[in-house]
């Protein structure tokens, strides 16, 4: 099931891969369950700007949070 996930504002490169910014908030993952159920492994597709797509594999994903 394709689903949106979120437009990139920015991209740092980190010792797992690429770490994409800004990222999902808990509150979306209610509306779109399908976000809340990703799990490592899972296929992504990249959209680019320039209308070409690449494929790659979620590695793996973390929560930022404010106290």
């Amino acid at each position: 099931m394709e689903t949106y996930l979120l437009t990139v504002k920015e991209v740092d490169e980190d010792s797992q891969g690429l770490r994409l910014s800004p990222g999902i908030r808990l509150s979306q993952t209610k509306d779109r369950t399908v976000i809340g159920a990703m799990m490592p492994g899972a296929n992504l597709e990249l959209r680019r700007p320039n209308g070409s797509c690449i494929n790659t594999t979620l590695v793996t994903f973390g929560v930022s949070v404010w106290r």
